[in-house]
């Protein structure tokens, strides 16, 4: 039997992780109440991503060394994204990228801020040359959305067969 670990921030990966522990009655605990897994227990894990970093999985891996899979949640889940997240992030297991809410009142402290320098960068970036992906992210920031939903996890519970 697997156990799901998850990392959230504004509670998206914890969203997914417990949709999956609900279809396939698995349980599930976020990073920081993992202390009580065996080890040695396969490990489904959910993190969500800041600048390319799965957050959570360096903690994971030091205590995990049986990981089924990786789900990577992020704004944004293109090839080209996703290659370059598991590139930075040494990923070798199965590797599955979600798209998660977002909407900037739900960050805290540094992230938030982060997320607001980061929004503002681009709109001046955008005034000098628009770009298709750019506008679509720019549209996220500043209206939110919400992509989290169970049917983004068939690929994950089909690998999980």
């Amino acid at each position: 039997m697997a156990t799901i670990i998850y990392q959230s921030n504004t509670g998206s990966s914890k969203k997914y992780a417990e949709m999956l522990s609900e279809k396939l009655s698995l349980p599930v605990y976020s990073l920081s109440q993992a202390e009580s897994v065996n080890p040695d227990e396969e490990i489904i894990f959910f993190g969500w991503v800041m600048a390319g970093d799965i957050q959570g999985l360096s903690q994971l891996r030091q205590k995990f060394s049986n990981i089924k899979c990786i789900c990577a949640v992020g704004i944004t889940t293109n090839e080209k994204n996703s290659a370059e997240v598991k590139e930075k992030n040494s990923v070798t297991e199965p590797f599955f990228a979600l798209p998660g809410d977002f909407h900037i009142d739900k960050l805290k402290g540094m992230y938030k801020m982060m997320m607001s320098m980061m929004i503002k960068m681009l709109k001046s970036k955008l005034k000098e040359k628009p770009a298709a992906e750019s506008e679509k992210i720019m549209t996220i920031f500043e209206n939110g959305v919400d992509q989290v939903s169970e049917d983004k996890l068939d690929g994950v519970i089909e690998f999980l067969g």
